[in-house]
């Protein structure tokens, strides 16, 4: 199986990933509001692997409840990155994903409120051609980016006060996919990150925002020169 190192989810927010805080075994961002962001999938090279995507406990390739038996994106083959701009509205296009107000979101506008603030990401290797495939992914794969159907439930959790955030269904952007077969073996990778505004991760411990102490720019009288420190030779 591969190294577990080798598969990871970033989330982009104008071409660069927002740092991620680890606090008591998960992981959390702080959110920007009122910005479109990307998911990049990281997979090893030369092997293909099928990426089963979920925010705000939506399937991104139906908007239907998520599930890890759903299909989604088939990656590895040509690149070890892959960003995803949105949730899928066809083989060619998607509605981006726009970080807003949680009662705006995609999520809330559906009814499915229970797990907004949340982003995950389900790895499954492919079944060797040579090995008698035992199951096949629902529905069919969309290549390059690619999809499957499914539905069911994903990490489910009530909801919880300090998720103030949530992810809209943003504007229509181009993002063109193939359509592909996907025979899924094991898990070899799952990622999940928590995101809220920076004021609710600072209201919950999450982001330490202690001051550092004070300073003070010109705390003293005016001098002529510099007098050097000791030892200094010039």
């Amino acid at each position: 199986m591969q190294r577990y190192s080798e598969f990871g989810l970033e989330i982009l927010v104008n071409g660069r990933p927002l740092p991620v805080i680890r606090h008591n075994g998960k992981l959390y961002v702080a959110a920007p509001m009122n910005e479109d962001y990307q998911l990049r999938l990281k997979t090893p090279f030369g092997n293909r692997y099928l990426a089963v995507t979920s925010v705000d406990g939506l399937d991104i390739m139906t908007g239907k409840t998520a599930s890890p038996e759903a299909g989604g994106y088939v990656l590895g083959s040509t690149s070890s990155l892959t960003d995803i701009p949105g949730f899928r509205l066809n083989n060619e296009e998607v509605a981006k994903f726009h970080f807003g107000d949680r009662a705006d979101s995609y999520a809330a506008q559906l009814d499915k409120p229970q797990n907004i603030g949340v982003i995950a990401v389900i790895f499954y290797a492919e079944r060797r051609q040579f090995r008698p495939p035992l199951s096949m992914t629902k529905g069919g794969c969309l290549g390059g980016g690619h999809r499957s159907g499914g539905a069911g439930t994903f990490g489910g959790g009530a909801t919880r006060g300090g998720h103030d955030m949530g992810t809209e269904f943003g504007r229509r952007t181009d993002h063109k996919v193939t359509t592909t077969t996907f025979d899924r073996a094991g898990e070899v990778g799952r990622f999940v990150i928590e995101y809220a505004s920076r004021d609710s991760l600072i209201a919950a411990g999450i982001i330490k925002d202690a001051p550092l102490g004070d300073v003070e720019p010109f705390p003293g009288s005016k001098d002529a020169g510099c007098k050097p420190p000791s030892g200094w030779n010039g």
